[in-house]
């Protein structure tokens, strides 16, 4: 099973975000919605086997940007999927080794579903070429 974490502050939007993870591949789930980067950070350290985060940056509290910043670099590489809609801050994450890919926020939430399906083949991949 892979575990998913949605971190975004709309929790509508992360709700609607969740079933469509949830329903598009048996083996994926969403194990936690975070509304901001400090719950975020206490789910990580709770749960152990978060494989894919879903990361909006602009949040209340800790936002993405403090998230990202938090999160050990080699347990997290090439993990995140960055959503948001402020092209500024993405420019100033280009070179994070934790990103596997950015995706505008205002996108319909099925490509972001077919963005966390890319991670996880990729992941999966990489797992059987080591």
């Amino acid at each position: 099973m892979v575990n998913v974490l949605i971190v975004d502050d709309d929790i509508y939007y992360a709700k609607n975000l969740m079933n469509i993870i949830n329903t598009k591949n048996n083996t994926v789930r969403v194990c936690n919605i975070c509304i901001n980067g400090k719950e975020a950070l206490n789910i990580i350290n709770t749960i152990n086997d978060i494989d894919v985060i879903v990361l909006d940056l602009q949040m209340p509290i800790y936002n993405g940007m403090y998230l990202l910043n938090a999160l050990p670099e080699e347990k997290y590489k090439e993990s995140i999927i960055v959503i948001s809609g402020d092209n500024e801050l993405v420019s100033r994450l280009r070179n994070s080794k934790k990103i596997f890919t950015y995706i505008n926020k205002l996108y319909d939430m099925e490509k972001i579903a077919e963005k966390v399906e890319e991670l996880i083949i990729y992941k999966e991949e990489r797992k059987t070429n080591k």
